[in-house]
This record gives structure tokens, sequence and C-alpha cells, in this order.
């Protein structure tokens, strides 16, 4: 399924019609542009860190392109400055499609490694969307 990841011209987000079939959103996501690195969970040759496109967020979620497919319920780690510390974010792929030849993934945050479980999501989100 090719998505059409066209943002809306009055709000500059994305919108749900967008994703092609996703399911509805619970909250409000946030437009962002740069670059981050994650690391797929599943067992292959060479564990290293792939860098993809960050496109939006949300407390719960991201959207970004990637150059490699994943499967649905595939499990990734986001690397994430926090502060003066880098955590890395569990995330499970909610959906890919195809978009040219690259691939739109939204996913759904799963937890933290390494780090206290009561980190603020609120402070993760604000992460996510600055530039540094």
């Amino acid at each position: 399924m090719k998505a059409d990841v066209s943002k809306s011209a009055s709000s500059g987000t994305l919108e749900i019609s967008d994703l092609g079939g996703a399911k509805r959103r619970s909250e409000a996501r946030y437009p962002a542009s740069r670059r981050i690195a994650i690391l797929p969970c599943n067992a292959s040759d060479d564990w290293k860190f792939l860098s993809v496109e960050l496109v939006d967020c949300s407390r719960h979620g991201i959207g970004l392109i990637s150059p490699k497919p994943f499967t649905l319920g595939q499990q990734f780690l986001a690397k994430l400055k926090l502060g003066k510390r880098t955590v890395l974010l569990l995330y499970t792929v909610q959906h890919c499609a195809t978009l040219g030849p690259k691939f739109r993934l939204g996913a759904e945050f799963s937890g933290l490694t390494a780090t206290p479980a009561n980190e603020d999501l609120d402070r993760v989100l604000t992460s996510l969307q600055s530039a540094s």
C-alpha cells in the first residue's frame, strides 16, 4: 500500500487519511523533522543503528521514514538525548507503508530501557521535538 503523506495545509500536521487506513489516534501528533538513530531488535547478521527521519511524534508514538521496511509488531530501540544523558526508547511497529523507495513507519511507545520506569513522557516528547 502506498501512503500519501501530504501535510494538511491548515495545520501542518499529518491527518489520519494520510496513512491509508491506520488506526485512529488517541492523542495529538506534532510535526518533527530530524534524523534519529534506531536499532532494530530482530536478530540479524549486523547489529547496528539505522539512521531514519522522524516526521512526527506524540507522547505514545512516532512516525518515521526508513530506508528499510519493518514488519507489524517488530520492535526497535530509538536513541534519544534526554538532558545530559542518552536513553533508549523501545517502540513497536504498528504500520509500515511503501513510500517510493522508502517506508513510512508508525510505532507505539513500549517502554524505556536502562533508566527508571517513571521517566516523564512529556519530557520525552519535548526532547523528540527539539532539533538537538
